[in-house]
């Protein structure tokens, strides 16, 4: 009689390599399926009623298909057509910014070390500060100032949640982080470049950060985004947990991505756009590398 690990291991040998090639078949499939949905994709650059999302076709788009598919589905959709998610069209509708531009910050040594560090993107920065964190937003809100920084969170002690209420509270954009190592203590300070309407014009070496919000109502919508963003090459840095009023049963998750290259990114965020109603990109930014002091 034939040892039964054995026969276990070479059926599952076979299944295996079955599976493989099935799965290279739905992917292929998926792919063309989404090349000639493009066809119907609108001059005016409006897509196709979101036909997946409703109607007959939710079946194919929403249920049938799994997370790699859909992402299978969409490089053929993009690679056919010149489809912008919002996330995309938001970022391209700010102005550049001006020459000298006003920066506000709370006077402090990270504000100071942070606006030092942002010199490289922002030449000939006017400095100005306001006496709290709230003054700096409305300071920028109310068109007294180009930019400014606050601070994110610490590497000790977390995210400052109260700042991103305020950053959200008075719709500012971040374009820019970096790292202000405090002295001597090996903690450092994330800082954040915030604007309304402009962005800097200069280049600097840096990490392209994504970072996204997910509204979790089962077990598997988290796992399906995270799979979602390996297929499409992005870099997982971390998940954060905030909790819900809407229910004991219901948390938000804030993961941030490090997508390096573009086409990655925009594949991301129509996935984001038109397979995950319960997600959304929060913010697309530069992380500056570490400056030498």
């Amino acid at each position: 009689m034939r040892d039964p690990i054995a026969c276990a291991r070479d059926n599952l040998s076979l299944w295996q390599e079955a599976a493989s090639e099935n799965r290279e078949l739905r992917l292929l499939q998926s792919e063309s399926l989404g090349r000639e949905i493009a066809k119907s994709f609108s001059a005016d650059g409006t897509p196709p009623p979101l036909l997946w999302r409703t109607g007959e076709k939710q079946d194919v788009f929403a249920r049938v298909m799994h997370t790699e598919e859909q992402i299978a589905f969409l490089r053929g959709f993009l690679q056919s057509c010149d489809y912008r998610p919002e996330a995309l069209l938001q970022g391209e509708a700010h102005a550049p910014a001006p020459a000298a531009p006003r920066v506000v910050f709370l006077d402090s040594f990270f504000g100071r070390e942070a606006l030092r560090r942002f010199e490289a993107i922002l030449p000939l920065p006017r400095a100005a500060t306001a006496p709290s964190f709230t003054a700096v937003c409305e300071e920028l809100v109310g068109g007294r100032a180009d930019f400014a920084i606050l601070p994110l969170e610490d590497s000790t002690e977390g995210k400052f949640l109260r700042l991103y209420q305020e950053i959200e509270r008075f719709e500012l954009y971040i374009t820019h982080t970096c790292e202000v190592p405090y002295d001597n203590e090996g903690q450092t300070m994330l800082m954040a470049l915030l604007s309304r309407h402009y962005t800097p014009v200069l280049a600097a070496p840096g990490e392209q950060m994504l970072a996204c919000t997910l509204l979790e109502e089962d077990s598997h919508t988290l796992s399906e985004l995270l799979l979602a963003a390996g297929c499409c090459q992005l870099s997982l840095r971390r998940v954060d947990t905030l909790p819900s009023s809407y229910g004991e049963n219901i948390v938000f998750y804030q993961p941030l991505f490090a997508a390096p290259h573009p086409e990655d990114e925009l594949l991301f965020l129509a996935y984001l756009e038109l397979f995950q109603p319960r997600a959304r990109a929060m913010g697309r930014y530069l992380h500056l590398k570490e400056k030498n002091t």
